[in-house]
């Protein structure tokens, strides 16, 4: 029985307002493109460019910062490390001016690569553990290509980021979006993932 009148209007109106929060609530919880954002692949190696995403061994992650350009970019490397990472339940340091394999977990560089068509890349140069979407390596290097002209403070945000697990994401708040991205940070969505992980 279909119920008329005034009551019915209000009845109509009351169910129309549930459906619409629960459609709001679902939306709420996020697409299922933006929960894929992290996890391994690649190719381990130093040879070209051999991009990929990797997960750190443990969550006490040594960031070396490599003769980087100490105006412009040890800065934002430095700031990023602290800023993006060392707020989740990653423990991590940026150490200044060394590298090496028994003491890091991932080394940053910025050298004219030559026009290779990136701005920077995540390359596994460390021993290999498990198997895809959940390898780790031991020793990650972030390249940053200084022939091309970038954001700095966004290109640090997104190669670390790979450093440690996180793919690109469909957030374009997010500094994992894509490599031109102005987005500068990582967000709860990044930072959540970091957190059930490390």
């Amino acid at each position: 029985m279909i119920a008329t009148g005034r009551s019915s209007r209000g009845t109509v109106a009351r169910f129309t307002g549930a459906l619409l929060a629960v459609a709001v609530i679902l939306g709420m919880a996020g697409s299922p493109a933006s929960a894929t954002n992290f996890g391994s692949t690649g190719t381990p190696g130093t040879d070209g460019i051999t991009n990929g995403v990797w997960f750190t061994p443990d969550r006490f992650w040594n960031v070396g910062l490599m003769s980087l350009e100490p105006d412009r970019n040890l800065p934002a490397l430095r700031a990023s490390v602290e800023d993006d990472y060392n707020v989740t339940d990653l423990d991590a340091f940026a150490i200044t001016g060394s590298c090496a394999a028994a003491s890091h977990d991932a080394c940053v560089f910025d050298t004219p690569y030559g026009r290779n068509g990136v701005n920077g890349w995540n390359a596994c140069a460390g021993t290999v553990s498990g198997s895809h979407p959940n390898q780790t390596c031991s020793l990650s290097y972030v390249r940053l290509n200084q022939t091309y002209t970038w954001d700095v403070n966004n290109l640090a945000c997104h190669e670390l980021g790979h450093a440690v697990g996180l793919r690109h994401s469909t957030e374009t708040s997010s500094c994992m979006f894509a490599a031109a991205s102005p987005a500068t940070i990582t967000t709860t969505h990044d930072r959540g993932h970091l957190n059930t992980r490390y």
